[in-house]
């Protein structure tokens, strides 16, 4: 581990004011901070003011392929196969590598180089350039490539700020890591400030996976476990509570004509009640009803609580009492999949008897027992 001192950073500076050639790499594999911190140091460079060294990029993977997420990145174009990378650099950069053998074929060029410099801020780098700008504090090596940047006097442009934000971007893990500081911001926003778009880094960086990589997730998911003594104590597993079944009943609004939905049934934790879903009652045109069209369905609700266990489920169900109104012609509502074809028999459209002839009471807590050990409610008290 080295931190980097005043007088390597102008060192840095003084040798690359000097070369009429300068070298770049970044190690293989590369990711956002290491392709992009290279990246824009070479449009640095080839914008420099007062002339500008004839620059060389790679990465020292055989074959020669860019990472696929990587591919938005500006300048990718201008690198260089490895086998075309100079043999003994005058000058030699390298990017976010913690040690040599991490650039890969371009180990031999990087130990043959006249000077070669190291920026990284990898904790594990022990310093095998001539001069190292190594700093474990720092969040990116993008934040120490920016550093360079700003004392080459080379002023931040979209190209050059898009490679470092990047970089920022994912070694602070969208900047949620604690190395994150106030700098990092700072540094953030000038590089906002040029005008990159910050979604579309984040689009192409964390919404690009391919859809098979969904079914490698799931399968990875559905082997997790917990291993307690990693976890350290106090870490147990979150302790869920069985899903019950519930049976939404779907209840008019008082003083409107209303529309009897289809009962919904959904999974949801005990305790959970889920609010009656309500919706218009309109006619075939769209347009509601009015009392006078001599539809109206009144309707007295009693709620019953259920006398089932209360640490199983913890529901209310809203019970039909009496239908004042029978009609004998079909109800049909369609639009919703609900079809009544016998209004005379009111108490199958809710699958609970008429109270006068059962104990409703007794069935419902017969009932809910049933729901919460996983049975399927396919007319219970027939």
């Amino acid at each position: 581990m080295t931190t980097s001192s005043e007088s390597e950073w102008a060192r840095a500076v003084k040798v690359i004011d000097g070369a009429s050639q300068v070298c770049l790499a970044c190690h293989v594999r590369p990711d956002a901070d290491a392709l992009g911190s290279m990246l824009a140091m070479l449009h640095a460079l080839g914008t420099r003011p007062g002339g500008a060294p004839s620059v060389v990029a790679s990465f020292g993977d055989e074959p020669f392929e860019i990472p696929a997420i990587l591919r938005f990145l500006p300048g990718l174009e201008l690198l260089t196969p490895p086998d075309g990378y100079p043999a003994q650099p005058e000058v030699m950069l390298s990017f976010d590598a913690g040690s040599i053998d991490r650039l890969g074929a371009l180990t031999w060029p990087a130990e043959a180089a006249g000077e070669l410099i190291v920026l990284d801020h990898h904790a594990s780098n022990a310093g095998f350039g001539t001069i190292n700008l190594v700093d474990p504090a720092a969040a990116a090596t993008a934040v120490l490539a920016a550093e360079l940047v700003d004392r080459l006097g080379i002023p931040l442009t979209e190209q050059i700020a898009l490679g470092l934000y990047a970089g920022l971007v994912t070694d602070t893990g969208s900047f949620k890591f604690s190395a994150t500081t106030p700098a990092v911001h700072e540094l953030a926003a000038r590089l906002l400030a040029t005008g990159i778009d910050p979604g579309v880094v984040s689009r192409e960086l964390y919404d690009r996976a391919p859809f098979s990589y969904l079914g490698l997730l799931a399968a990875a998911l559905g082997r997790v476990r917990l291993e307690p003594e990693a976890a350290g104590e106090g870490c147990e597993p979150t302790k869920q509570g069985p899903l019950v079944r519930l049976k939404e009943v779907v209840t008019p609004l008082e003083g409107r004509l209303e529309r009897l939905l289809p009962c919904r049934r959904s999974m949801a934790r005990r305790a959970e009640n889920p609010e009656p879903v309500v919706e218009p009652l309109r006619d075939r045109r769209g347009t509601e009803c009015s009392e006078a069209a001599g539809r109206e369905l009144e309707c007295q609700w009693q709620a019953v609580e259920s006398k089932a266990d209360s640490g199983n489920i913890d529901r209310v169900l809203l019970v039909k009492h009496e239908a004042r109104c029978r009609r004998s012609s079909a109800l049909h509502e369609q639009p919703h999949g609900f079809i009544a074809h016998q209004v005379a028999r009111p108490e199958r459209l809710l699958g609970v008897r008429d109270v006068e002839r059962r104990n409703p009471e007794h069935d419902l807590a017969r009932h809910a027992q049933g729901l919460a050990t996983g049975g399927e409610d396919r007319e219970p008290w027939r």
